[in-house]
């Protein structure tokens, strides 16, 4: 119910991830939500942010250091912590059980009010990746 929107859109959840070996991870996941979420999610492919940056030649994105739902519109918001649990249940070990809730900077938001939104950001396999700054 907190995701059902008015019964109107359903909400588009973006999966983010930062290295092919947490692509594999994220593949189960991804299975999970979309079994709880029947017809009121939709998920995207999963997306490997290095890599796209790297394609368009940009630089490449800090990674979030914990699972991190980023939340495009308010109302959403307890959607968002809906999925914070499911992610908490079936994420890998070793990520403390956090999973993270944050609202889309509005500097960042797009006149188009009627998107719903959530990226699911995933912090990185690779033990290399996992000393980023934190955000």
């Amino acid at each position: 119910a907190a995701c059902r929107a008015n019964g109107v859109q359903p909400l588009r959840v973006y999966t983010q991830v930062y290295d092919e070996p947490s692509r594999s991870e994220a593949t189960g996941l991804r299975w999970a939500l979309q079994q709880a979420g029947g017809e009121v999610l939709q998920l995207a492919p999963i997306e490997n942010v290095t890599r796209s940056a790297s394609l368009r030649q940009q630089r490449r994105p800090v990674p979030w250091p914990q699972p991190t739902l980023v939340v495009h519109q308010r109302s959403d918001l307890d959607c968002a912590r809906l999925l914070a649990e499911h992610v908490r249940q079936h994420w890998g070990p070793g990520n403390g059980g956090e999973v993270w809730v944050r609202e889309l900077p509005s500097s960042l938001r797009t006149s188009s009010g009627s998107q719903r939104v959530i990226e699911l950001w995933l912090p990185p396999s690779s033990a290399s990746d996992r000393g980023a700054t934190v955000r």
